[in-house]
């Protein structure tokens, strides 16, 4: 089953007519015909009564219509739940601090990097720095501003860290 079926039944059904679903998808109506007639033998079931009322769903067109716009919707969902992951990945930096830092250098280094990196969307987490650990080995922030050293026990590699 192709999305493009049903976008041109969805069409169809709510023109009531080959004719005017065509103008509104901006095709020709011979190949909007030829993809309903493609879709309704693929199925089994003729879903558009033709002949003097052309355009009218039959019973099993309009069972269909309610799937075929559920579905259709959650296609629009998720390719725009897509567009918002793949923006978010690409472009977020989460920066674990402790409260002390903002009396440092910290807010210079970050207006500067915002200043050479402006489509970069930067987050700040408080926390504290035995916190940024945990947080650094599960992936919540890319980078850790802390005040004290202090060693981890998981790691055999990492003798002390800031």
């Amino acid at each position: 089953m192709d999305l493009r079926h049903l976008r041109y039944f969805v069409a169809v059904a709510r023109a009531q007519s080959f004719t005017r679903a065509a103008e509104s998808i901006n095709t020709a109506q011979p190949p909007l015909t030829r993809q309903i007639q493609d879709f309704e033998a693929e199925l089994g079931l003729q879903l558009i009564r033709r002949g003097t009322r052309p355009g009218q769903l039959t019973e099993a067109g309009r069972v269909l219509f309610e799937q075929a716009v559920q579905i259709l919707e959650r296609t629009d969902e998720l390719r725009a739940m897509a567009s918002r992951l793949r923006s978010s990945q690409s472009r977020r930096f989460c920066i674990g601090f402790v409260g002390s830092a903002l009396y440092g250098d910290l807010p210079a280094l970050i207006r500067r990097f915002r200043a050479m990196r402006p489509e970069v969307n930067v987050s700040l987490l408080e926390m504290t720095t035995l916190e940024h650990l945990a947080a650094l080995k599960e992936r919540r922030i890319d980078a850790g501003f802390g005040r004290l050293l202090f060693e981890d026990p998981g790691d055999p590699s990492a003798s002390a860290a800031q």
